[in-house]
């Protein structure tokens, strides 16, 4: 079928039928008579070695018929575009090109800017112009097409940028900004503050992709910090504000900000803003962003024991008792639970405490406890503590008490604490 069309063509052509043969071609099946090598026999066939006189006498006429019909049914592609170019180049018909330009009938090349470049100096801004009437994605690729002309854009950035924008063509201003701001240049700071401001007023979430990718590194950050802040990149706002102040009323948004990336941002800060930043969150809201002291104490356990002296909040201390507890700080654990008054974490205590062997330090604990929760776990623990350091007197009193050691030990039912008041009975001749 193929070899049938070619041929039909070639008739077609040779009759100077030049019409019918250009319908021919823009109707061939999958374009065969659109590509360079197909053209080039037919169109140039001195070239293909063709022997035919009337063609290569006809050619002139011959391509502008083809081409001129083609351009009828819609737009050429490259290899044409530029076959075309270069015939109304040479019979300098400038402005048949400039108007195809205008209207979007030729697909831009580089091939093609080197030729117009050479034969001619068009009004790149009204092409430009006209061409963003009716298709603004080839006026994309006509800007970046001028941008990769030799000895420079002919129009310059911020100019095609407003054309854009001048149309609410806000994808399409940023998709040309972000492909001629590549080699992030000091000189185009403007240009990149100014396709992330247009971002951060109508598509946030676009200009939260462009700094997550870190591509620009001049541009005004304080203006670009405000943006964010309003566009809710709270985030990305505390990481381009410099100054306590500013940082400390965004941080105010917590609820907004997920609590891990607040950690973080925590970690980057001096060990005094940090904590500063931690007191204000929870002057504002003491319980809803206590998950955030909780994340920080899991990482910075100094710290919060630090944080914790400043706020003196029970809640606070009994997240920096857990984090020291982790961390095998067992005596110091011991402490912030008794700054906490908080009795929930006895059993882990207890366990923590014998490992340790830290004895004197868990007597101080269990007698808090014992205030609080009514078991006998903690007071057979609290009389084996007190045997461990001879602290027999200790024992003796306990046992006196109404409900004492000995009640203790039995609802215990534990012989390792048994053992320890047998011989603290003794001891005090209770026999």
């Amino acid at each position: 079928m193929f070899v049938q069309v070619v041929q039909r063509f070639q008739e077609l052509f040779a009759q100077t039928k030049y019409k019918e043969a250009a319908e021919l071609a823009a109707e061939s099946p999958q374009g065969i008579l659109r590509t360079p090598d197909t053209v080039a026999k037919i169109l140039y066939p001195k070239t293909a070695e063709c022997s035919c006189a009337s063609w290569a006498n006809s050619t002139t006429v011959a391509v502008l018929w083809t081409f001129g019909t083609l351009l009828t049914r819609g737009k050429l592609n490259a290899f044409e575009s530029l076959e075309l170019s270069r015939l109304v180049v040479n019979q300098n018909k400038m402005n048949l090109l400039e108007n195809w330009l205008a209207e979007d009938k030729l697909e831009c090349s580089e091939e093609l800017g080197d030729l117009v470049k050479v034969g001619y100096n068009p009004d790149y801004f009204f092409l430009l112009q006209t061409i963003l009437g009716t298709d603004p994605q080839g006026a994309v690729n006509f800007a970046l097409m001028m941008s990769q002309m030799e000895g420079g854009c002919p129009v310059d950035y911020n100019t095609i940028t407003d054309l854009f924008l001048q149309r609410n063509l806000i994808r399409e201003a940023t998709a040309f900004l972000l492909d001629v701001l590549k080699p992030n240049l000091p000189e185009h700071a403007f240009l990149q503050t100014k396709v992330l401001e247009i971002n951060l007023v109508t598509f946030p979430n676009v200009a939260d992709a462009i700094l997550a990718n870190g591509m620009f590194s001049h541009y005004d950050r304080p203006r670009i910090a405000q943006l964010c802040e309003k566009a809710g990149l709270y985030v990305r706002a505390l990481q381009h504000y410099t100054e306590l102040p500013d940082i400390k009323r965004v941080i105010v948004n917590a609820h907004a900000i997920e609590p891990q990336s607040l950690v973080e941002f925590f970690g980057t800060l001096s060990r005094e803003w940090a904590l500063e930043c931690m007191k204000d969150l929870l002057l504002v809201n003491l319980s809803g962003n206590l998950q955030i002291i909780v994340q920080f104490a899991k990482e910075y356990c100094e710290q919060i024991v630090e944080f914790a002296f400043r706020v003196e909040e029970d809640a606070v201390w009994s997240q920096a008792a857990k984090a020291q507890l982790r961390e095998g700080l067992v005596s110091d654990a011991i402490e912030s639970f008794i700054h906490a008054d908080d009795a929930t974490q006895f059993l882990d205590v207890i366990r923590a405490s014998e490992d340790a062997d830290v004895y004197p330090d868990l007597v101080r604990y269990l007698l808090m406890v014992r205030q609080k929760v009514k078991e006998p776990k903690v007071d057979s623990e609290l009389i084996y503590a007190y045997a461990k350091i001879d602290r027999l007197g200790e024992i003796e009193e306990f046992i006196l008490m109404p409900n004492g050691a000995v009640d203790a030990a039995r609802k215990a039912n534990s012989s390792k604490t048994w053992k320890e008041v047998c011989f603290a009975c003794v001891d005090a001749e209770e026999f």
